[in-house]
């Protein structure tokens, strides 16, 4: 069955919770900063339920992430906006107020095969684009409020599979997305396995 790229995500949890797996149809939750720095916004598996375990592609054999996340600041930047700010938790501020569907994400059709070399060697990772005005709107105040040590252009994705590091890819930067995309996969290879 394919995945359906225009469900949008009815709810969220946080990180590491044992029963994230489970189904849910609470409202989503609120962006919140992880123990290593970065600012996330914690998604369901709802958002991508017949996501199969593992993606076989030509170039790489890739394993299903264990968690799924929206990342709105990597610690390196939640660390540049905190010394622009003077606080650390100045990310709280531009996150915007009030609306309950202002964190509303949307993922898209385009899943992008992504390689980085790192340290302990290359990884691999399968991103959908997705759609979330608020992300667009909180990451153009955090440029602003670090005079553009922050991209504005960051594009917002959720990382699906993983080879070589479960955590994936960091993109903080439209730039960084260019120079890690291998290919934009078919609509064949986005389908789960019958």
């Amino acid at each position: 069955m394919p995945f359906s790229p225009s469900r949008p995500i009815q709810m969220s949890k946080a990180p590491k919770d044992p029963d994230m797996h489970g189904s849910s149809t609470a409202a989503i939750g609120a962006p919140v900063r992880t123990d290593s720095g970065a600012v996330i916004l914690p998604l369901p598996w709802s958002v991508a339920p017949d996501l199969a375990p593992r993606l076989s592609l030509p170039e790489i054999e890739l394993v299903a992430k264990d968690e799924l996340h929206l990342t709105l600041l990597s610690s390196a930047d939640a660390d540049r906006l905190d010394s622009a700010t003077g606080g650390r938790d100045a990310w709280r501020a531009l996150l915007g107020a009030g609306d309950p569907d202002a964190w509303r994400v949307t993922l898209g059709d385009a899943w992008w095969l992504l390689r980085a070399d790192k340290a302990e060697g290359p990884a691999w990772s399968v991103v959908a684009l997705a759609d979330c005005p608020a992300f667009t709107r909180f990451r153009a105040r955090a440029a602003q409020a670090t005079r553009d040590a922050i991209a504005a252009d960051a594009p917002a994705h959720v990382t699906l599979y993983v080879a070589g590091d479960p955590r994936g890819i960091g993109l903080p930067s439209g730039a960084e997305f260019e120079r890690c995309r291998v290919r934009r996969l078919s609509a064949r290879e986005r389908m789960s396995p019958d």
